[in-house]
């Protein structure tokens, strides 16, 4: 009763900080976020509210977000902020050189009068929808084959396309690995586009030395957000619910997916194996409970954009990666890629790890942490997403003259 009383108490709460959100800077323009009054302006189409509430952890875009337009400022642009969403507002596209990001403003600004005058730089927070799209329909797609229920609500497709901005964009900032920038190149050869690494938050740094691995050999984290079927967790709970050897821990799947846990929440009560905490804020003592708790992450995604989930749990707490290979992290050295999203896949890896000696476990996880701290720091992405801004800048000027 308590768990119950608990879920319906964080749904109720999320609910209303979603509806918050979403509500500020519906129909607005945030103009000239820095009050700095530069002549040049470049129109950043992504999220206001890091411009509203400040920085928040729930989710890297708040940071990536503010780091743009840090980056925009320094170079001596005012920039102005629209949601990505937006399809009301009327934006003036003469004011601009430069529109950033992704969504519907960045669309609209190749049916405006001059298009050519304008950089559009789209910043894709993973692979070219073209691809992800596709992927994530085939997930439903084989859950309704399997299951006999079909959830399309659990898959990652958007209901709108913006398909010129995936193809004709000047510039593309690709957030991943080499495989999610190449899914733009696979569709256009010629265009402009570079990778750059997700981040982590750097939020405690736990002592692997001390951590119990003969406990944590058998906890297994699946840590993401919406998308249900599309980032694997039916998978994950069909494996468990079949096994009483190993424990799973289930954190951020969201309950607004009725469908889905239609099916799988009587399958979760069921199984004392598996646990689900709902929303977790990754800031509090029970995210740093479950770092100490778990000795993996596994996570069967059809496509993402750098995984920021799994750099956060890598790099925090040292867990060890069993992914997909279209994570769009490069892990094939400090953990387990599978190439093909099935249950036998899956497990094969999972009874490899069962088996290791505790003392490769240790070392495996302390390289893991240290990896990615090394290679997946804020500063590195700062550095990478303002490289690459100045490097579209000059494409662009070099292209037009």
């Amino acid at each position: 009763m308590k768990r119950i009383l608990l879920r319906v108490a964080k749904k109720i709460i999320r609910h209303f900080e979603e509806t918050k959100n979403t509500s500020l800077g519906a129909t607005d323009i945030s103009e000239d976020v820095f009050k700095s009054n530069f002549k040049k302006r470049v129109l950043l189409s992504y999220i206001q509210q890091p411009f509203i509430e400040g920085i928040k952890y729930h989710h890297t875009n708040y940071m990536e977000c503010y780091t743009a337009a840090e980056i925009f400022n320094e170079l001596g642009y005012a920039v102005d902020v629209v949601d990505l969403f937006n399809d009301k507002v009327i934006i003036d596209y003469a004011k601009y050189e430069i529109v950033y990001g992704l969504g519907i403003s960045l669309e609209k600004a190749f049916y405006s009068t001059n298009p050519e005058r304008i950089l559009k730089i789209l910043y894709s927070t993973g692979y070219n929808p073209f691809y992800s799209f596709l992927v994530s329909a085939v997930q439903v797609k084989n859950f309704y084959l399997s299951h006999g229920i079909l959830i399309p609500e659990s898959s990652r497709v958007l209901k709108s396309f913006w398909t010129f901005q995936y193809v004709l964009s000047d510039y593309v900032i690709a957030l991943g690995n080499k495989l999610v920038s190449d899914s733009f190149k696979n569709l256009n050869q010629n265009i402009a586009c570079n990778y750059v690494n997700a981040f982590y938050f750097d939020l405690y740094d736990i002592d692997i030395k001390n951590k119990n691995f003969h406990l944590a050999q058998k906890h297994f984290l699946w840590f993401g957000s919406s998308g249900l079927l599309h980032k694997g967790l039916d998978l994950v709970i069909d494996i468990f619910s079949e096994r009483q050897d190993i424990t799973l821990h289930i954190c951020g799947a969201r309950k607004e997916e009725i469908k889905f846990w239609e099916y799988y929440q009587p399958i979760v009560d069921k199984c004392e194996n598996i646990i689900d905490y709902g929303f977790i804020d990754i800031q509090n003592e029970e995210f740093k409970i479950l770092m100490n708790k778990c000795a993996f992450c596994i996570f069967p995604t059809a496509s993402e954009g750098g995984a920021p989930s799994l750099l956060n749990v890598m790099a925090n707490g040292g867990l060890i990666p069993i992914a997909s290979r279209t994570c769009g992290i490069d892990i094939d050295d400090i953990g387990f890629l599978f190439d093909e999203l099935n249950k036998v896949q899956i497990e094969l890896h999972i009874d490899r790890v069962l088996k290791f000696e505790i003392e490769k476990l240790k070392k495996m996880s302390q390289v893991v942490k240290e990896k990615i701290r090394s290679n997946y720091d804020l500063n590195n992405y700062k550095e990478n997403i303002k490289q690459n801004i100045k490097h579209a800048i000059t494409f662009k000027t070099n292209k037009t003259v």
